[in-house]
Order: C-alpha cells, then sequence, then structure tokens
C-alpha cells in the first residue's frame, strides 16, 4: 500500500509539471493506487506455475484477465482500467509504450499512460531507485536488480520470444527492453517538463526534481 500511495504522489507531481488537465490526473491517482492490487496473487501465480512446470507468462496473463474483470464489475472506468495496466515489463505494456512514443504529437491520456509508468520502473517499494556509486541511470541499475530474481526466469524466458516478433524489440531481452523503452519515456518527459517551466531538466535528475 505505501508502494502505491508514494506513487501516487509522485505520477501527480509530474501530472502537474507536464500541465495534465486535473481529470485526467484524478483517474491517474486511482490507475496507480490500483497497479499493483493483485500483485501477490500474480506473484503465487507465477511460483506454482514454476513448480507445476507449466507457462507461467499464460498462467500470470490469465490472474490479470481475472483482476481486470473485478475492477469492472467494481465499476472503474476504462481509462482508470488502463492506467492501472500501465505498470511493469510484460510484451503487451512494452509494446503500448512504444505505440505511444512512436507519436509525435502524443494526447494527455497517453503522457499519463507513459508517467504511470516510469514512476514504477524508478521505484522499489516506497523509494527511488537509488543511483549506484558508479553513478549508473537508476532504470540500468533497477533492471541489474530484476535480473537476479530466480522465480523470473522461465516467464524472461517465455518474453523474449515474444520480443522476437516485434521490429521495435528484436534483438532485445526482456530486461534490455524495459531499459529501451524507459529511457525513452524518461527523455520524452524531461523535454516536455523543459517546454512548459522553461527549465532544462537533465532526464537523470526527474526522481529528485519530483522530490523538490
Amino acid at each position: 500500500t505505501e508502494h502505491c500511495l508514494v506513487q501516487v504522489a509522485r505520477s501527480e507531481v509530474l501530472g502537474s509539471l507536464l500541465g495534465l488537465p486535473e481529470d485526467l490526473v484524478q483517474d491517474m491517482r486511482m490507475g496507480v493506487s490500483l497497479h499493483d492490487f493483485d500483485k501477490k496473487q500474480q506473484m503465487t501465480t507465477t511460483r506454482q506455475a514454476n513448480q507445476a512446470g507449466i507457462s507461467p507468462l499464460l498462467a500470470v496473463r490469465s490472474e490479470e484477465k481475472i483482476a481486470e474483470d473485478i475492477l469492472r464489475t467494481a465499476g472503474f472506468s476504462d481509462r482508470v482500467r488502463r492506467l492501472a495496466s500501465a505498470s511493469g515489463g510484460d510484451v503487451p505494456v512494452l509494446v503500448e509504450a512504444q505505440r505511444i512514443l512512436d507519436q509525435e504529437n502524443m494526447p494527455d491520456e497517453d503522457w499519463a499512460y507513459l508517467i504511470v509508468h516510469y514512476v514504477d520502473d524508478c521505484s522499489i517499494g516506497a523509494d527511488w531507485v537509488a543511483r549506484s556509486n558508479e553513478g549508473r541511470n537508476i532504470i540500468d541499475y533497477r533492471t541489474e536488480q530484476n535480473k537476479a530474481k530466480s522465480d523470473y526466469s522461465k516467464i524472461t524466458q517465455e518474453r523474449n520470444q515474444e520480443l522476437s516478433a516485434h521490429p521495435r524489440f528484436r534483438g532485445m531481452n526482456d530486461f534490455d527492453a524495459v531499459s529501451f523503452v524507459s529511457h525513452q519515456i524518461e527523455q520524452r518527459l524531461a523535454e516536455r517538463i523543459n517546454e512548459k517551466t522553461g527549465e532544462d531538466i537533465d532526464p537523470l535528475a526527474i526522481p529528485e526534481l519530483v522530490d523538490r
């Protein structure tokens, strides 16, 4: 809960910096607060699928459909549900984020999608991902940490196979694709903030700007 609520605040700040309309920022707050509501079940499903020798990717996506139905039945709008699903490294999320990034002019709802994705990529628990002593980008540092999670080795292999079918991600593994997308988001957010505020913001300094 703390993780989600901290991301709500960070997303709200970025939405304001980008000049997004208040009704969209409100839906983004709701989507961010819901983005991990079934995370524990996803982790359990992944572990059980690995133990049973079945596809963890298909098992998790089946669980995600159940979660989507829960949100729909609870009355959350299409826009809130879309924003709630904007984070993570599954192939459909990366493909959608890349589709958005390939647009020259993005509608506000797509900017909100990218904000949700970026904030989750840059957060662990309630903290921003700390930069390493070598000064590496926090997105790369987070990616390296994720590589060490043994429960995700099989699902990563399955995602790699899917990524090979997409021209924009061909030749990349799961972790490379996440970093590729996240760095583009980081750059586009910095450009938009610069346009709105007149400040010359280093993309790597966005977390510090949000905290300030």
